[in-house]
């Protein structure tokens, strides 16, 4: 039996954010929780010695965003389960917040008990998921190409493959530049041409269409 869990809520709205904590705070398996408006906070908070077990995040914050939070929090809260509770579906935020290490998707507004049983699904290794959610993942996936078939490359160099590939693992951009010893202007450069490339206009429509389409695993 697991022991009872420390739950983190990011979230900018103070009235879903206090309805979300007392909902927690309620669950027999939850022995505390600690509520955040900013991902800023929360940083701070683990920088403290904070140690959650799962962390609940919005995806629209002020400040870094709830896919920064996520890249930060995979990094530097080993072991913590990071769910999405958010109001956005479309496929591009689901895809980049999986890469950005989301386990779990759920869509506002969630009823107490989906968002207590997420938080025990996440600890027992599961993806708390909407269906609804879960339904658009499965599309994304069977549109992957299928193997024994060459995928268009779109005329992508190696160098912005590479570069490409580290944003569908999650790598923020200057994490990308130290990893090929790049500047952050090249890195810029490589990325405006992948998205001209692939007919895209955002970073979640990039990894998106990467995944679809073979090009990054």
């Amino acid at each position: 039996m697991l022991a009872p869990a420390t739950v983190w809520i990011v979230e900018d709205d103070p009235l879903y954010r206090e309805a979300v904590a007392v909902v927690l705070a309620d669950a027999p398996d939850v022995i505390a929780v600690e509520a955040f408006e900013a991902v800023e906070d929360a940083l701070e908070a683990l920088d403290a010695g904070g140690a959650p077990d799962v962390v609940l995040t919005d995806l629209q914050l002020p400040g870094l965003s709830g896919l920064d939070g996520l890249r930060q929090f995979r990094a530097r809260a080993a072991g913590a389960h990071l769910v999405v509770l958010t109001v956005f579906e479309d496929e591009d935020r689901i895809v980049e917040a999986i890469a950005a290490g989301a386990g779990g998707y759920l869509l506002k507004p969630s009823s107490a008990e989906a968002i207590a049983e997420a938080v025990r699904t996440a600890r027992r290794g599961g993806a708390p998921i909407t269906p609804r959610i879960a339904a658009r993942v499965l599309d994304v996936f069977g549109r992957l190409v299928r193997p024994g078939l060459e995928p268009d490359d779109y005329g992508l160099t190696d160098r912005e493959r590479e570069v490409l590939q580290l944003l569908v693992d999650g790598a923020t951009k200057g994490a990308v530049a130290d990893a090929l010893f790049l500047s952050p202007h090249t890195v810029d450069v490589h990325v405006r041409n992948i998205y001209g490339k692939l007919q895209v206009h955002s970073r979640g429509g990039a990894v998106a269409k990467a995944l679809r389409e073979g090009l990054a695993t």
